[in-house]
């Protein structure tokens, strides 16, 4: 049953098929549920209650490795993963490439003297980050390239996300700075929220997604500069990290109270909302399915 969830969430076709009657009537079969009481649910509910039981029992009984290694000297301050690679970052000193294969060191980036690390994105080629009011390019080759992110005009960025070749920005005074990385200029200043943006992810198609310190997450499109939807949270203390997968097209958020939520951007309903910890969320990384 858990290879069918696993199968599930390869394409739109592989779902299709597993949603298919043959295999419901299988399913039935195999889990000794009358054809009547087994068609109560979606065959994806089902199977999402064996994936999340699965999960359950693998950590309750089943063993795991926990890989751990020496990154910094220091505490680090920001981190994303993706592509097989980790890449991390210290405020005032480095930012270090790992392979997650080997858990060694490919490279390292130096920080420009006087500014501390906020925020930053990779991809094969580049790590953009956000350095104090500055934009910085270090590129695989060697490569480092810094320019004002704000123009002159100092306005607080606190988080960053990019989608080549364009920046985008979050700042204190909640609007969004669009910038084009190649031609260094700020194209769009876009106002998502009347509170300081704490988060950011954007989607394949340049949509804008925001969380603010009021609890509320806004959507925008870049093309038309208007919003498109704001969700709402319960959460009053604010949103601190929001992670967003296309394939499902759900929005994870993390709150500052220890708050998890899940909307569907479909319908723009809240599916669920889960006190995961007494803590502050920092990061929702790779969350993704119904499951």
């Amino acid at each position: 049953m858990f290879d069918l969830v696993r199968c599930s969430l390869v394409c739109k076709l592989w779902n299709a098929i597993v949603e298919s009657r043959s295999l419901r009537e299988f399913c039935e079969r195999k889990m000794h549920k009358s054809f009547a009481e087994f068609t109560k649910k979606p065959l994806r509910v089902i199977l999402g209650e064996v994936a999340m039981e699965q999960h359950s029992l693998a950590l309750q009984c089943g063993g795991f490795y926990v890989d751990q290694w020496k990154a910094h000297s220091t505490t680090v301050a920001q981190c994303r993963m993706k592509m097989g690679m980790l890449v991390t970052g210290v405020g005032h000193k480095v930012i270090r490439l790992w392979s997650l294969d080997s858990y060694k060191c490919i490279e390292e980036y130096s920080m420009p003297d006087m500014f501390s690390l906020v925020d930053f994105d990779f991809d094969e080629s580049k790590i953009v980050g956000l350095i104090g009011s500055h934009l910085c390019i270090w590129r695989r080759n060697g490569k480092r390239s810094i320019f004002p992110s704000l123009e002159g005009k100092f306005v607080k960025g606190s988080c960053m996300r990019y989608f080549d070749p364009e920046a985008v920005v979050g700042c204190d005074d909640g609007a969004v700075r669009v910038f084009d990385m190649y031609s260094r200029k700020c194209s769009q200043i876009i106002r998502m929220h009347y509170a300081p943006i704490t988060c950011l992810c954007l989607s394949e198609d340049q949509l804008i997604m925001s969380g603010s310190t009021s609890g509320s997450i806004t959507m925008s499109d870049p093309s038309s500069v208007q919003q498109v939807a704001t969700l709402r949270s319960s959460d009053a203390r604010g949103i601190r990290t929001l992670c967003f997968n296309p394939s499902s097209q759900l929005l994870f958020a993390g709150s500052a109270v220890g708050y998890a939520y899940c909307w569907d951007l479909r319908t723009r309903k809240l599916l669920w909302s889960n006190r995961v910890s007494p803590n502050v969320i920092y990061s929702l990384q790779h969350m993704h399915s119904d499951t």
